[in-house]
């Protein structure tokens, strides 16, 4: 019976249209947003979106990076996991004339964001490309070897 119902009911062009005109009027509300209008990289990056984020860099779709300041290193650590390729291009794009991060008038180093990510292959890409500058001991102290040993012994060995 229902689907009876359901099929009279949208089959009329007329009904159809307007409950779909209301209902679309209803999801605006709650903040249904077209591939299109999401452009900030914070939000994707805080409901997990990285998907989103690494196919709107490998299509060089308009994006918006709230500040530069204030910037954990969660995006970083999420598309070095997920879309190295898409890091790769998040950096150059975002950070690759800014490689010092003003919070709250301290300077952290993007690269030592990096290193922070815990993967070598970004931290060696990033010396390849010249992005990386000399980083002290007190910050690589702080650092620790629990997070990934390899990428203190591949900065020793290569003179960092």
């Amino acid at each position: 019976m229902t689907d009876q119902l359901y099929r009279s009911i949208f089959r009329n062009v007329y009904l159809s249209k307007q409950i779909f005109t209301y209902v679309s009027q209803i999801q605006q509300g709650n903040n249904s947003l077209k591939y299109d209008d999401i452009i900030e990289v914070e939000w994707m990056n805080k409901y997990g979106h990285i998907g989103l984020l690494s196919d709107k860099l490998h299509r060089g779709a308009e994006l918006f990076l709230e500040k530069l300041g204030g910037f954990d290193c969660s995006v970083f650590k999420a598309l070095v996991e997920k879309d190295f390729e898409g890091f790769k291009i998040f950096y150059q794009r975002f950070y690759k004339y800014n490689t010092f991060i003003q919070e709250d008038n301290d300077y952290y180093s993007s690269f030592m964001r990096v290193i922070d990510t815990g993967h070598l292959e970004a931290v060696k890409w990033m010396i390849e490309n010249e992005y990386a500058h000399q980083v002290s001991w007190r910050s690589l102290d702080m650092y620790s070897e629990a997070k990934n040993p390899e990428i203190l012994r591949y900065l020793v060995s290569n003179g960092w």
